[in-house]
């Protein structure tokens, strides 16, 4: 028996086809296949656990095919499936396999990553979360150091957005800064319904003055 594909890395929110193969030299008139998420964010065509009756074919080879749909918290997926004789009453195991598939997590930059101003200087700085999460309200929070600057004129913030994967701030550089690089933070809270996902943060570096 054979899970194609046997691996694969699924981005956040995405679905993936999956197909289960058994070859046998006189397979019974029906197979019976069993899909299973043993563990990790994901569902088998909406469900945890899927059955299906498959009638068989003359060349031996018996397929039948699910969709993987990815949550949106990363981690290894566990998938198994069992294969049984669906004749008589007591079914008989005649196969069974499993596999492992990866759910990406979600990135979050910032854009530009690095820029040099001069004093006083204003820069607009635009946040994206990759990829764009399919659903549930998206919180940007940014800050930048005491005296490192002001981010639509404070050194801290907060936006909820109902939708989109971007959110843009304006950076504005001190007149008279003290030191050279300054670091923005950006970080990303996704709300999922169920629960929130809160990718890694990430920085950018801008140099005043220097």
């Amino acid at each position: 028996m054979t899970i194609s594909p046997s691996e694969a890395d699924v981005e956040p929110g995405a679905t993936l086809g999956l197909t289960a193969t058994v070859q046998m030299e006189d397979p019974p008139p029906t197979l019976v296949f069993e899909w299973a998420v043993v563990s990790g964010p994901a569902m088998l065509n909406g469900l945890a656990e899927v059955e299906a009756d498959v009638n068989t074919s003359g060349d031996g080879a018996t397929t039948h095919g699910v969709t993987f749909e990815a949550g949106l918290e990363p981690g290894d997926v566990f998938l198994t499936v069992e294969v049984y004789d669906g004749a008589g009453d007591a079914p008989v195991l005649v196969a069974e396999d499993d596999v492992t598939l990866t759910v990406k997590p979600f990135r979050v930059t910032i854009d530009p990553t690095s820029a040099s101003l001069e004093a006083g200087e204003q820069l607009t700085l635009t946040g994206s979360i990759t990829p764009a999460p399919p659903e549930g309200e998206r919180t940007f929070t940014w800050s930048v150091g005491t005296s490192e600057g002001l981010l639509d004129g404070q050194t801290s913030l907060e936006k909820v957005q109902p939708s989109g994967e971007q959110h843009s701030v304006v950076y504005q550089a001190v007149d008279e800064p003290t030191g050279c690089a300054k670091t923005v933070s950006l970080q990303v809270q996704i709300d999922t319904g169920s629960g929130t996902v809160t990718p890694a943060e990430t920085t950018a570096t801008l140099r005043v003055g220097c």
